[in-house]
């Protein structure tokens, strides 16, 4: 096993990536480990087997990619709008507004996505600017 591949396994069934995406969610069961119950050797062995596939199809995706550097923000933001690309086309909720603070320096406009069934939770993304 790679090293990348065990420290991304390690932190997943650790319940510490609460940005990895339940297998659930995309319409396949949630491995052993994240339903609470033991996991096997042929769990893991599945599981690195769709982590090296993966892996390798987004590496595949990159390299039809253009070089970051050689796009400019406004091209790569069209091309993001449009879905060309590795991801499809953002999807705009409806329920989406900013709004604006004051804050001890100057306004700040969080963005509040509201999900059009009723909330079972948060996430709070701080961006650190730039």
């Amino acid at each position: 096993m790679k090293l990348r591949e065990r420290a991304a396994v390690e932190r997943i069934f650790s319940g510490h990536d609460t940005a990895a995406a339940s297998p659930a969610s995309r319409g396949r069961e949630d491995p052993p480990a994240l339903r609470g119950d033991s996991m096997t050797a042929h769990d893991l062995e599945a599981l690195l087997a769709e982590t090296r596939a993966f892996n390798a199809e987004l590496e595949r995706l990159l390299a039809s990619m253009p070089a970051v550097h050689t796009v400019s923000p406004e091209q790569t933001r069209q091309a993001r709008r449009e879905g060309r690309g590795i991801f499809p086309p953002p999807v705009f909720l409806a329920k989406a507004r900013t709004l604006e603070i004051e804050g001890p320096s100057r306004a700040i406009a969080p963005r509040i996505l509201a999900p059009e069934q009723e909330p079972a939770g948060a996430f709070l993304r701080i961006h650190g600017g730039g």
